[in-house]
């Protein structure tokens, strides 16, 4: 018997999943351009490697 059951707020209202949603943030490419990436890649500096 290995089922999970839906948790309870409040009285009736059933939550099952969270949407995760990533950290953006606003940054600037090595060529001046403005975009906005997540925090892990801003980390990374995955950012900061130019793309062919």
């Amino acid at each position: 018997m290995g089922g999970k059951r839906n948790l309870l707020r409040g009285k009736y209202n059933p939550t099952k999943m969270q949407r995760k949603i990533p950290n953006l943030q606003w940054t600037r490419l090595p060529g001046g351009k403005r975009v906005k990436i997540c925090t892990r890649c801003l980390k990374k500096g995955r950012h900061l490697i130019a793309k062919i």
